[in-house]
Order: structure tokens, then C-alpha cells, then sequence
């Protein structure tokens, strides 16, 4: 699948909570999945946090969204969630491990916790518009 670039500057900030009964490895391969290996995650106060500017962390969710049709239903959150530059989409992190991007409405859908994606960018419409268009 070809991805078109989004131009503007952006943040991707993604976190979950660390659960005592989890194997942090698998939490960490989640986020992975979700963002592409190789990313630098960082642990503090009981949850696992990254931090990036660059879009390409979004291509695997880009991709996901496409494939799975969920276009629509990350439309509506992102917007519903989008407030001054900033919103959130919250993502189940068991289903993350296993390679399957499932986007969650509420955090109950996520029994260990969701792994929580946070964008801010100057142009918060034109990012929806990137991230679930149907180009």
C-alpha cells in the first residue's frame, strides 16, 4: 500500500499502564507492533511511554485502519477526542501483541489497559483527514 506523507509538523506520543502480572517484553512488543520496531520506549511511574515526530510511526495504524475498515469509527473518536491541536485514540493492547490494531471506544475494552495514542499537530483537521481518509 502506497501511504501518502502527512506534511505538517506532528507529535506521537503513545503510553499504557504496566500491569505487575504482565511480561513487560510483550508490552513492549505491542507498542512495536503498533509504531514499528526499534522504537525507544521509555518506563516511569508504572507505564511504558514513547515519544516521536515523525509520521512514519503512524504508517502500521495508517495501514491497519485501510485493512480492518475501521476508517469511520477512528474518524469519529479522533474527532470526538480532538481538542487544540491534541487527540487520543485508545488501542487494545493484548490484541497489539498478536499484530492486530483494534481500536478501542472506551478503556474497559482493554482488560490490562489500552495503549493510548496521542497526536498534536497545528492542523488537527487535516490530520483526521490524513490518517482515516480513503485515499
Amino acid at each position: 500500500m502506497k501511504i501518502v506523507r502527512y506534511e505538517d509538523d506532528l507529535k506521537v506520543m503513545v503510553s499504557t499502564p504496566l500491569k505487575r502480572s504482565e511480561d513487560h517484553g510483550k508490552v513492549r512488543s505491542a507498542i512495536e507492533n503498533v509504531l514499528g520496531r526499534g522504537v525507544s520506549l521509555k518506563e516511569k511511574d508504572g507505564q511504558l511511554h514513547f515519544v516521536g515526530f515523525d509520521e512514519e510511526f503512524l504508517y502500521p495504524l495508517y495501514e491497519a485502519l485501510r485493512k480492518r475498515r475501521t476508517l469511520a469509527v477512528a474518524r469519529r473518536l479522533l474527532l470526538n477526542n480532538g481538542e487544540e491541536g491534541k487527540t487520543h485514540i485508545l488501542l487494545n493492547k493484548q490484541a497489539a501483541f498478536v499484530g492486530t490494531l483494534v481500536v478501542c471506544e472506551d478503556e474497559a475494552e482493554s482488560p490490562l489497559g489500552p495503549i493510548e495514542l496521542t497526536i498534536e499537530t497545528k492542523n488537527l483537521d487535516s490530520f483526521i483527514d490524513w490518517l482515516t481518509g480513503d485515499k
